[in-house]
């Protein structure tokens, strides 16, 4: 069954470029996507999860489009692990919880809301 839901913006142009190179259109990529993710999802530990979802989108894609071999993956990974960005693992003393690594080097335990991560002192601590 069919449902109407808000999809962002830049999922929505994301979803007519690549229309543009096949013949489905955006609902048909965005559904595809979806399934696409389902299978990702459960391949993957929380901690890398947390990774992908606090990226941008479109800064994530050229890594996910390369990486369908294991030297892409490689690839991918150190690649990654040279960007600036905030690194994120499971925290083990707190179900759910995660912990954000941060570029400077200071930890901060939280959990991701949505797409965002939410310091634990944010929400009550522990």
């Amino acid at each position: 069954m069919d449902a109407l839901i808000t999809i962002d913006s830049e999922l929505v142009e994301l979803a007519r470029a690549a229309v543009g190179r096949g013949a489905r259109s955006e609902a048909e990529q965005i559904a595809d996507w979806a399934r696409l993710g389902l299978a990702l999802e459960a391949s993957l530990s929380p901690a890398s999860q947390a990774r992908l979802l606090c990226a941008p989108l479109v800064d994530m894609l050229p890594y996910l489009q390369q990486a369908s071999t294991p030297e892409a993956s490689a690839r991918v990974a150190a690649e990654l692990a040279a960007t600036p960005l905030p690194r994120y693992s499971e925290d083990p003393s707190v179900e759910g919880g995660v912990i954000e690594h941060r570029p400077d080097g200071t930890s901060v335990a939280g959990r991701l809301r949505g797409r965002t991560f939410v310091p634990a002192a944010t929400i009550g601590g522990r």
